[in-house]
């Protein structure tokens, strides 16, 4: 049998990059507004930033989802009345 042996890439696992095809390896346009506007000094503070505010969405979604369908909708006393005399003329 061979052996296998794969080339150790240079860059770390670590980094969050998108690759392009048959190209060099590109830092998505998020992380660049991220970094121009000076909110964070380094690419891992803004990866931080974007988990975070990922992680707070998902939150505020499913607290909206919950919300929405929470139980059955409330029958007002006028429309009880509605309800009773459309059973009546049947």
């Amino acid at each position: 049998m061979t052996e296998i042996q794969l080339e150790n890439e240079s860059v770390p696992m670590r980094e969050f990059r998108s690759r392009v095809i048959l190209g060099e390896l590109k830092r998505p346009k998020v992380l660049d507004v991220i970094l121009k506007t000076g909110v964070v000094k380094n690419e891992a503070a803004a990866v931080h930033i974007l988990l975070i505010s990922a992680g707070i969405m998902l939150v505020v979604s499913v607290i909206i989802f919950g919300q929405t369908f929470k139980g059955a909708p409330e029958i007002s006393p006028l429309d009880m009345d509605v309800i009773r005399s459309n059973a009546n003329l049947k």
